[in-house]
């Protein structure tokens, strides 16, 4: 039998956009708008908030990270291949996924530029198909992707923190592998507690010529009972 993978825990779905791209194609300029000014950041999320429930978001060429990830600390692990096997991720291999890729991104971009990010967090299950019928299965040929963080921190100045603290110490089950082979994902069912979102934008640090992602202070924006409720910053901590 073929080696299917089921993965069970609290999800975390990190998605990034370009949202002065998505805003121009629907004829406003972002230009107008003074992140130095409470109503027009206020207004700013009013139109994230419509994009992402009408789903127009994604709809352009306007997404420039998308991570399906788990909580390393509420995760179940079965292997199944005739029978059925838990493994612990300490049973596995992690590879890790330098968030300083999705930083280089940036420099395609001018100082400026608004994007808007969402994390999404909830009870998630994967189910996993593979044509690897290996007789007996070795967990350490076993693995996930992984935004460790630890070693990369001190190359970017806390403006990035934000980025740091929605992926770092997060396993990614896009990045699935047995050996050298692949999966595919077969059933991905998620039940959402939580669907928060903010701006950031680009900001050249002027001594080391580094861009980075720089949260914008008015708060955030989440998503409850079929509406999202603007946040003040005390009320911003994940």
């Amino acid at each position: 039998m073929a080696l299917q993978v089921t993965i069970k825990g609290k999800a975390k779905i990190f998605r990034l956009f370009d949202l002065q791209r998505v805003m121009n194609e629907n004829g406003i300029d972002i230009g107008e708008f003074d992140l130095a000014q409470n109503e027009d950041i206020q207004r700013l999320y009013s139109y994230a908030s419509e994009y992402i429930e009408t789903g127009e978001v994604g709809a352009y060429d306007d997404l420039l990270f998308d991570l399906h990830g788990i909580d390393p600390e509420i995760c179940e692990i079965e292997l199944k291949n005739g029978g059925e096997r838990t493994v612990s991720i300490d049973e596995i291999t992690l590879q890790n996924q330098p968030v300083t890729n999705l930083l280089k991104k940036l420099e395609r971009f001018e100082d400026g530029r608004i994007f808007f990010t969402t994390l999404t967090t909830g009870d998630a299950v994967w189910d996993f198909d593979s044509e690897i019928e290996d007789e007996k299965i070795d967990p350490m040929k076993f693995s996930l992707g992984y935004y460790d963080c630890l070693e990369e921190m001190d190359q970017y100045d806390a403006i990035s923190t934000t980025l740091y603290d929605d992926l770092c110490d997060t396993l990614s089950t896009d990045q699935i592998r047995y050996g050298r082979r692949g999966f595919e994902l077969r059933d991905f069912v998620l039940h959402q507690q939580r669907l928060y979102g903010q701006l950031l934008v680009v900001r050249l640090m002027r001594d080391s010529r580094v861009k980075v992602l720089e949260r914008v202070d008015l708060g955030g924006m989440e998503y409850a009972d079929q509406s999202w409720a603007l946040l003040s910053d005390k009320h911003t901590d994940l």
